[in-house]
């Protein structure tokens, strides 16, 4: 903690946080903490999105009280700023610069539990909640202002070395275990509920549930307005109505479905 006190700006703290989570002491041949130092200075130095991320953290979690807290404990901050050093070594090319980016991603996907491609982009602003089994793909882009919680995936759609995983807008809002597969783009302000499959567009300002069903903010008769002290989504504010009774549940707008069976009593 010393260490981190004596930085001089938020860049060098983030360097000497990351650094020394990511070295191995075992193995400092490979990725060793003086060289992890310099290249997260080098690469984070100037670039607004890290403190972007940083205020995304303090405006959004109830539980980050301190800049301080933020820089030194969220492993999802951290996680964010080893992918945007892995990246920039990844944007130089060549076999050495490669290998760094690559190392660096099974580094972060071994100690964090996510697993961001080098090759990916990432908005600043981002706030990564909890950051436990988050997967993104090599095309994937994710624009400013957006937040991801655990276990969301942004996967790839088809073999060929071309665009196949998803492009997010930005302020969007992308629930736990949601996943998000293919070439396609999720507008601006959108939400993917969590436990959501994503394969097709999603229009700006949509709620998308289940499987690649959405929700709009015009639709009135189904929305109620939704809380302006909540960031994330909440299927409770989306019903209308009381909750129905075990085996009649269904959404709005299945009212052409056939009616479900009724559970027999005590079930």
């Amino acid at each position: 903690m010393d260490a981190l006190l004596a930085c001089e700006n938020l860049f060098e703290a983030v360097a000497e946080v990351v650094s020394a989570k990511l070295a191995r002491d075992v193995s400092d041949t490979r990725l060793p903490r003086a060289a992890l130092r310099a290249m997260f200075l080098e690469t984070l130095q100037g670039d607004e999105r890290v403190g972007a991320d940083v205020a995304a953290i303090l405006e959004r979690d109830p539980a980050a009280m301190t800049h301080l807290q933020c820089v030194a404990y969220f492993k999802g901050f951290h996680a964010i700023q080893a992918q945007r050093c892995a990246h920039a070594y990844w944007r130089r090319g060549g076999f050495e610069n490669d290998h760094v980016s690559f190392a660096l991603q099974d580094r972060v996907n071994e100690l964090f539990a996510v697993d961001a491609h080098p090759g990916a982009t990432i908005g600043g602003g981002c706030f990564m909640d909890h950051a436990t089994n988050v997967v993104i793909g090599e095309t994937a882009e994710i624009g400013r202002d957006c937040t991801i919680l655990h276990g969301v995936t942004l996967g790839g759609a088809g073999r060929a070395r071309a665009k196949r995983h998803p492009t997010v807008g930005d302020r969007v809002t992308i629930g736990a275990g949601a996943t998000i597969i293919g070439p396609i783009t999720v507008g601006d302000d959108a939400t993917v509920a969590a436990q959501a499959v994503v394969s097709v567009d999603v229009p700006p300002g949509a709620t998308v549930v289940e499987t690649n069903r959405f929700l709009y903010p015009s639709d009135h008769h189904v929305l109620k307005e939704r809380d302006p002290g909540l960031w994330q989504y909440d299927p409770t504010l989306h019903a209308q109505g009381d909750r129905p009774k075990r085996g009649d549940c269904k959404w709005p707008y299945d009212d052409d479905a056939p009616p479900k069976p009724s559970l027999p009593e005590g079930i």
